[in-house]
């Protein structure tokens, strides 16, 4: 059950005016006075309404939609906030960003929710923690996990099994009957999981068997294309390489530094990246193109619906297929 100021001001002690003067930072209350409604404030989680306390000081409320990103920026995240912009645009909804450098902490959530006019949220890219989930639904504030499914949750993603059909797919037309996937080690339900997911169960639907060899990687793209690079090179400098005949890399990033290796070891045999990075089409990588700023424009829209005409009474989880492209 919600509380509110008439709850506050007697739990305190004090008037309604004095309450609404704490809360509207108004410096005419006593040190006392503020020390005690701020206490109840504290205990109760207490978050005024910011379109009630704009009406009250004669503004007009902002209307804020707030994107959470990764630390690492890459191609696919700046594509998909092109397309949050291209969804908000004519909506009359500005566009805050922050960092969630702490993923398990709430912090930069309630940094920009105790702003006024904060309407709605878009995640990137992962899950939300335990805390973040109930301070946002207790707040009532709309949310859409972008990148990542959840079954808890509203969200969109790219349909990574299908992917790694697509990649099996792909290889086994260019004649592949031993491929190899390099990449991150494929557990924790991320994408590397479910790509890999989509890879072996196609081939082994046709009596093909996979080489798994993987690394782990945590930073910028320069660094997944050196880890790419090093990763090729150690596995085709091992036994298990013997046969080998195509290679399908996580990301493209992965690929771009796998091909670095594969020239300087004079192998040449078909690659598959993932992503639709615009630097692999001129190396010859084909790739599986994510549809990043669809996902993005989509996951804006369904936000703004919700915050107009309230949520809807299902949670939708809606897949995007990736699109192949054979350079």
């Amino acid at each position: 059950m919600s509380i509110n100021i008439k709850d506050i001001a007697r739990q305190a002690g004090v008037s309604i005016a004095t309450v609404s003067r704490v809360i509207n930072g108004n410096r005419q209350v006593s040190q006392e006075n503020r020390r005690r409604v701020e206490e109840v404030l504290n205990r109760e989680n207490y978050v005024p309404n910011a379109s009630a306390r704009n009406l009250v000081l004669g503004r007009q409320p902002d209307k804020l939609v707030v994107v959470t990103l990764p630390p690492i920026i890459s191609p696919f995240f700046s594509k998909m906030l092109a397309g949050v912009r291209e969804g908000l645009k004519d909506r009359n909804y500005r566009l805050v960003l922050q960092e969630a450098s702490k993923p398990s902490s709430n912090e930069h959530i309630m940094r920009n929710l105790d702003k006024d006019g904060v309407s709605g949220m878009l995640v990137f890219c992962r899950d939300l923690s335990p805390s973040e989930r109930k301070y946002l639904q207790q707040r009532k504030i709309p949310y859409l996990l972008l990148d990542y499914l959840s079954r808890e949750d509203h969200s969109f993603a790219v349909d990574n099994v299908v992917g790694g059909r697509m990649a099996a797919e792909w290889l086994m037309n260019k004649g592949s009957r031993r491929p190899v996937y390099l990449g991150t080690p494929p557990t924790g339900g991320g994408v590397s999981e479910k790509r890999w997911k989509g890879f072996y169960e196609s081939l082994q639907q046709n009596g093909v068997s996979p080489v798994l060899q993987t690394t782990d990687v945590d930073g910028t793209s320069q660094d997944f294309m050196e880890k790419g690079y090093r990763l090729t090179l150690r596995f085709f400098g091992s036994g298990e390489a013997r046969g080998v005949d195509g290679i399908f890399y996580l990301c493209d990033e992965m690929a771009l530094g796998g091909m670095k290796a594969l020239r300087e070891l004079k192998i040449d045999v078909p690659v598959i990246g993932f992503d639709g990075w615009e630097p692999a089409k001129y190396l010859g990588i084909a790739t599986l193109v994510q549809p990043a700023q669809e996902i993005g424009r989509e996951g804006a829209r369904l936000l703004v619906d919700e915050l107009a005409h309230g949520e809807p009474e299902a949670i939708i989880n809606r897949l995007f297929p990736p699109t192949l492209q054979d350079r």
